[in-house]
Parts: structure tokens; C-alpha cells; sequence
């Protein structure tokens, strides 16, 4: 596929295919903002995700390397001193 073209919709309606306008979405001037109250919510949502997988990061090599139960008593080791 080039460019969202895609050849099944060509042959089957024998159109000449036509790239789509990148301007297309900036041609709608009605844009405004959510509500506050959805973009907290989105914005904590996003902060409970990156601090998931911050912590799987930082304990993740452990469970790569080593068994369950060292790991584990590693991951306690790291955290809790």
C-alpha cells in the first residue's frame, strides 16, 4: 500500500486512485478542547501506565535472569532497606 491507496478498492471500482489531503482534518475549524474532567482522567491514566511499566523495568531484568524466588527476595532488597 502507498500512501492509503489500496489496489483491491481500485480494481474493484476502476477509479483512479487519489492520495488522501493531509489538510483534510485541519479543514475542520469546530476543534475545542475535552472537558477538563476527561483530560485528568486521561492524564492519570497515562501516570498509572509510565509507573507500571517504570517498575517493570526496574525489577523486569530480575525475573530475566534469575529464579522466582531470588528474584523476588532480590526485588525486596532493592525497594525496602
Amino acid at each position: 500500500m502507498q500512501g492509503r491507496i489500496s489496489r483491491l478498492r481500485t480494481a474493484r471500482t476502476g477509479q483512479i486512485p487519489q492520495p488522501v489531503s493531509v489538510g483534510a482534518a485541519a479543514a475542520n475549524s469546530a476543534f475545542t478542547l475535552p472537558p477538563v474532567h476527561v483530560r485528568l482522567l486521561t492524564v492519570t491514566i497515562d501516570m498509572i501506565c509510565w509507573a507500571g511499566t517504570m517498575v517493570f523495568v526496574g525489577i523486569g531484568w530480575l525475573l530475566f535472569f534469575y529464579s522466582l524466588e531470588k528474584a523476588v527476595s532480590m526485588a525486596v532488597h532493592l525497594f525496602v532497606q
